[in-house]
């Protein structure tokens, strides 16, 4: 519950709404000290941002509705002068990494935290 009042309070959360006004997708603006400090990230396209909790209702995945809130966020991000977004993918998520790879998004390194593996990837802006 912290984390969503986290986002709430920063205007770092967006939602997409069904015509049923049900949420079926949300993607979050975050910032971690320890995220941001990998030296994985590149130098030459800075400043940054983290992208997290990419979520689309189960029934709806495989229709771009990720790819849709990714867009979304990259024109927040470009209207903050940020020059690149990165994010930190589970290493055995095979869909969302097909998804962002597809959308731009390059491997730049690996990563353990939260006790689990993870693989850096960055897009430019």
């Amino acid at each position: 519950m912290e984390t969503i009042e986290f986002d709430i309070a920063h205007d770092s959360l967006f939602v997409m709404k069904n015509e049923k006004k049900e949420i079926i997708a949300c993607i979050s603006i975050d910032h971690d000290d320890e995220v941001d400090a990998l030296p994985c990230w590149s130098n030459s396209l800075q400043p940054s941002a983290e992208l997290a909790r990419v979520c689309v209702r189960k029934d709806l995945q495989g229709q771009g509705i990720a790819k849709m809130m990714m867009e979304y966020a990259f024109t927040k991000l470009r209207k903050q002068n940020k020059k690149s977004v990165h994010i930190l993918v589970r290493t055995r998520h095979e869909a969302a990494l097909a998804c962002y790879r597809a959308i731009g998004f390059t491997q730049v390194g690996m990563c353990e935290m939260f006790d689990k593996q993870f693989v850096c990837m960055e897009k430019a802006l």
